[in-house]
């Protein structure tokens, strides 16, 4: 009996030795197969943040320029990809993923309500707004080709608003080519979204000489480089035509009066290089102290013929007209920003004045007469913005424009506004402001309230 139970506790203590020396042994092996992964690991994030110290290196040499921010969004996109790729990373096993044909998305909703005193309200004041919802799409092939896709959807109508590729040689001071429907690099506040304004609406000189954010099919080259420590950007384009998006909320402007034709004749004739477009920029960003910079450009487009189509005879649509004529458009801008630190806040002061050619058309006439003649058109804004601490910021903007000769028909506004970023995803403004219209005899008021929503990767324009 006594030599049952010791044959019994020796098997057993057996077992559980063996069984403990066997667990010991596999313990040890996931120890070293964990501390090989562990040291893989670890040379891959070396092998990476070293050339990410590369990149941070460039732009500390490059202190005030404001074309950093646009490397500083890359190194961004770069940090990304290796966070996402980890995510994909197990101890059992490794997996090797990559997010560079997978696009960034983002989305933005401009819900605005407004009140105006204008005797003419009832389609366009006084009411809600669901202004604008746009879908972004970004994206990276390989480190010198990206592409971008914007769509603009509001109450009325879905519209294709931005869609290019890039392409980069990869350097700060490189050329880059794009290509496809993109904004023309004129002035400041044309490439811009909405969303990106100090303001609810783009300055209203903006709106009438190029009908908001001015867009072409086409190509376009830019280029920053160094001269003698200071940063300058220029760029070349080519495109089909002079277009603009029109989602503005308090404006009494119609788009290109000038040049658009409402009769919906349709076109004819043959097309050659003279219906192009050509739109250049040069700008320069200086430093003037450890937090003042000074920012200035000059703009230009050319429409060497822009034709319009109309029916000479309304009644029975049986004569179509066509006329050709040039367009010119030159922008002057300069901005001055002192930016305090990140606990007294930002101050940026400047503004933009544009200059058109054009042949002069009588809208008042049906159809609208040509009268041969060419008409000058002019304006501009000036405004300030004071961002006083990380979630508000005030701004005022005073606007002028001078549609053509006649004095009588100049207006003259003026804008308040105060900004809240609740967080990184909602933004409230209230903006009201003061019209004189002389053209239409009216002195009217307007205030509105904006929320707007930016959901995901949400890339702005150069800033200069």
């Amino acid at each position: 009996m006594r030599i049952s139970y010791l044959r019994g506790f020796l098997s057993a203590f057996l077992i559980a030795t063996a069984s403990a020396l066997t667990s010991h042994i596999v313990v040890a092996q996931d120890i070293k197969h964990l501390e090989a992964r562990m040291t893989e690991m670890q040379a891959r994030y070396e092998s990476r943040l070293a050339s990410l110290e590369k990149e941070l290196t460039t732009l500390r040499n490059s202190v005030g320029d404001p074309a950093a921010t646009t490397r500083s969004n890359e190194i961004d996109r770069v940090i990304g990809e290796h966070t996402q790729h980890d995510r994909h990373y197990r101890l059992d096993h490794a997996t090797h993923s990559s997010n560079s044909f997978s696009p960034a998305i983002s989305f933005v909703s401009d819900f605005v309500v407004g009140a105006s005193s204008r005797d003419n309200t009832y389609e366009t004041d006084n009411q809600f707004r669901l202004r604008l919802l746009e879908l972004g799409i970004t994206g990276r092939v390989d480190p010198s080709l990206s592409y971008k896709v914007t769509l603009h959807g509001s109450e009325e109508a879905l519209e294709l608003d931005d869609a290019y590729v890039d392409w980069q040689s990869g350097s700060i001071e490189s050329i880059t080519l794009r290509a496809g429907r993109l904004p023309i690099d004129f002035g400041r506040a044309s490439p811009l979204h909405n969303d990106e304004l100090a303001f609810i609406d783009k300055p209203y000189v903006i709106q009438s000489i190029l009908g908001g954010r001015a867009l072409t099919t086409g190509i376009a080259v830019h280029q920053r480089f160094d001269a003698g420590g200071t940063p300058v950007r220029w760029s070349l384009g080519l495109g089909n035509s002079l277009d603009g998006d029109f989602p503005e909320a308090a404006s009494p402007l119609s788009y290109n009066a000038y040049q658009q034709s409402d009769t919906g004749a349709g076109s004819f004739g043959s097309r050659s290089a003279s219906d192009m477009i050509v739109t250049s920029r040069v700008a320069s960003s200086l430093q003037v102290s450890a937090g003042d910079e000074l920012q200035l450009g000059v703009s230009g487009i050319i429409a060497p013929k822009i034709r319009r189509f109309d029916y000479l005879d309304p009644p029975t649509n049986s004569i179509v007209a066509r006329h050709d004529t040039d367009h010119l458009v030159i922008g002057l801008d300069a901005f001055y920003r002192h930016n305090a630190g990140a606990h007294e806040g930002s101050l940026t002061i400047g503004g933009e004045w544009i200059w058109a050619r054009y042949e002069s058309v009588d809208i008042s006439t049906s159809p609208p007469s040509w009268l041969g003649a060419r008409e000058f058109a002019h304006g501009g804004y000036l405004m300030a913005e004071w961002a006083f601490c990380h979630a508000w910021s005030v701004g005022v903007r005073i606007d002028h424009i001078s549609p053509n000769s006649d004095t009588s028909d100049n207006w003259d506004s003026a804008n308040a506004a105060i900004t809240f970023h609740a967080d990184e995803v909602n933004r409230i403004r209230l903006e009201g402001g003061i019209i004189n219209d002389r053209f239409l005899d009216e002195t009217y008021g307007f205030l509105m309230l904006q929320w707007t929503v930016i959901i995901g990767h949400h890339t702005h324009a150069v800033a200069w």
